[in-house]
């Protein structure tokens, strides 16, 4: 199966002056240009509030656990 690359598309925003003096000197020092740069930080951001939102997930699901323990040992002692 040959993957597809995702659509990209252009984006037009403003950033602060020392978002711009950052970027600048990571791009010269890594290699990186500076729109790369901006696309990893949105994919990481989207990651953590995706990871965010299943830790949330996770929250309910112990809940859940820890209630049927309780039941099952209340039953276990009856």
């Amino acid at each position: 199966m040959i993957e597809q690359k995702p659509e990209m598309v252009r984006v037009n925003t403003r950033i602060s002056g020392k978002a711009n003096t950052w970027l600048d000197n990571e791009s010269l020092e890594s290699g990186v240009p500076k729109s790369t740069l901006i696309l990893l930080a949105i994919e990481n951001y989207m990651r953590e509030k995706e990871a965010m939102a299943m830790m949330a997930d996770m929250g309910q699901l112990v809940g859940a656990i820890e209630r049927l323990e309780k039941t099952v040992q209340r039953n276990a002692l009856e």
